[in-house]
């Protein structure tokens, strides 16, 4: 007959969680939950950014637009005598900067 230890049982995997265990599990669950919220607030910001670059593309875009129309329409209402065309290019120019700022 062989002696037997009276050591400390060893534990299972199989043990139920303890208290500790589960406090630990709740802290990450918390933890992962504001993480997501942080990356769906920065998703919505992007969002919100994106289309404001957009919008403000379109509106340059279309400044741009009212501008090309107004020179050829400057350039065709008058007949190209000397030095005519030059200063209304220039203040094609100056109303084309006056309406992008």
């Amino acid at each position: 007959m062989g002696t037997q230890g009276t050591g400390r049982k060893r534990s299972t995997k199989k043990e139920r969680a303890t208290a500790e265990d589960e406090a630990l599990n709740l802290i990450a669950r918390e933890a992962e939950a504001r993480l997501a919220a942080k990356r769906a607030a920065r998703a919505e910001a992007r969002e919100i950014r994106m289309k404001e670059l957009e919008r403000q593309q379109k509106e340059i875009f279309q400044v741009q637009k009212v501008g090309e129309v107004l020179q050829d329409a400057l350039r065709t209402a008058f007949s190209p005598q000397e030095g005519t065309l030059t200063v209304l290019s220039s203040c094609t120019s100056c109303l084309f900067r006056s309406i992008m700022t």
